[in-house]
């Protein structure tokens, strides 16, 4: 086939294709943290006692990352290399910083922050993370005068990078336009707790890149084969990928939302089901992979398309990943194989086995029901 010769004119931009390239940035950089964050537990858990590990995806900020009960909100930001590091002025706002302020106010001042990018920092923000790094040594000791208006500038831009009516309703600027003492002793507990995670692998680099760097050393610790890493890599960052969309397994998705809405579900119940909806935790990685194993799943980055059977076909229509058919396929292949085996080995066993069948069938669809009750209660 070829192309038309009015498409080839090049075109403005590209934005669409690099913007959901960064949104699976993000969604890998997610799932970093938490394989991270686990191995460190992992080594730690020799001391006896364990560590639960959560991350719950695109909640007041891109993800909420919590190790043994700490909550951390995560600013996650992919700057392009061609317009260098992060530097004072673009920080505060296009950098982020500005917003994790206000979702750490609306939080109650309960939680850390983090900026985790790609990008480096310009040398204009030395000041800043040095002045980072004294408040975290010694929150309430005496600052030197340089740190001082150090801290007054980050007020300040955080005032700039803000709507103004919010400024104005939430009285962060005195007569003459400066920051208040009460705000700027509040920058100053936001900067104890801010950590600028910077030069991350770039976004056309991290999918392949994590498999030896992040996920071999991850499985070792959690004694695992890190021969399996790419396998691995493929099923936790699907895994993350869905959970950054919000969505519910697809063959059930449509009528648990019906479900929900006509229970007149309270606000606060509502946002506690998207949550859960939304999370991952350190239990679910080890599940998915333990699924992965069993049935012997390839990375579905790499290997070929699901075969044309009809129980691929079937669950292609019906919207489900190709981790889902691929699982699905894996399991219908050792049964029929078993089965074989099974019919050779004794005469008159086939009746016995489509008995076998038809009880595994209705066993199934009463544990169906049963857990559609039990998610019913949950909500």
């Amino acid at each position: 086939m070829s192309i038309p010769a009015s498409l080839l004119a090049a075109p403005p931009d590209d934005v669409g294709a690099q913007t959901a390239d960064r949104y699976d940035w993000q969604a890998l950089v997610a799932a970093v943290d938490c394989i991270a964050a686990m191995t460190e537990c992992a080594s730690k858990s020799s001391t006896g006692g364990s560590t639960e590990v959560w991350v719950i995806c695109e909640h007041h900020e891109d993800f909420v990352l919590s190790v043994g009960g700490s909550v951390q909100l995560v600013s996650v930001k992919h700057r392009e290399p061609g317009l260098g590091g992060w530097t004072r002025a673009s920080l505060f706002a296009a950098g982020g910083v500005a917003h994790l302020f206000s979702r750490w106010l609306d939080l109650q001042e309960l939680v850390s922050v983090r900026v985790a990018t790609n990008a480096g920092l310009s040398n204009d923000l030395g000041p800043l993370t040095s002045l980072c790094s004294c408040l975290r040594n010694d929150p309430t000791g005496q600052l030197e005068k340089q740190k001082v208006g150090d801290l007054n500038d980050a007020a300040k831009r955080i005032i700039n990078s803000t709507d103004a009516d919010v400024v104005a309703k939430l009285g962060w600027k005195q007569g003459d336009g400066s920051p208040t003492v009460e705000f700027v002793d509040c920058v100053r507990r936001f900067l104890t707790v801010l950590t600028l995670d910077c030069e991350r692998p770039h976004r056309p680099v991290l999918p392949s890149a994590a498999v030896s760097m992040y996920v071999a050393p991850f499985l070792a610790a959690v004694g695992r084969d890190p021969g399996t890493a790419a396998r691995a890599w493929g099923v936790i960052a699907n895994l993350f990928r869905q959970r950054m969309r919000g969505h519910l397994p697809p063959a059930t998705e449509g009528l648990t939302t019906i479900i929900r809405n006509i229970r007149g579900l309270t606000v606060e119940e509502r946002i506690a089901i998207r949550l859960s909806d939304r999370m991952v935790t350190d239990k679910d990685i080890l599940e998915a992979l333990e699924l992965a194993e069993s049935l012997g799943l390839a990375s579905t980055e790499t290997e070929s398309p699901f075969a044309p059977t009809r129980l691929a076909l079937k669950l292609f229509n019906a919207g489900c990943q190709a981790t889902t058919i691929h699982a699905a396929e894996a399991a219908a292949r050792r049964w029929r194989n078993h089965e074989s085996a099974l019919s050779q080995g004794a005469v008159g066993i086939l009746p016995t086995l489509e008995r076998i069948k038809t009880r595994t069938l209705v066993i199934a669809s009463g544990i169906q029901e049963e857990e559609a009750e039990a998610s019913d209660g949950a909500d």
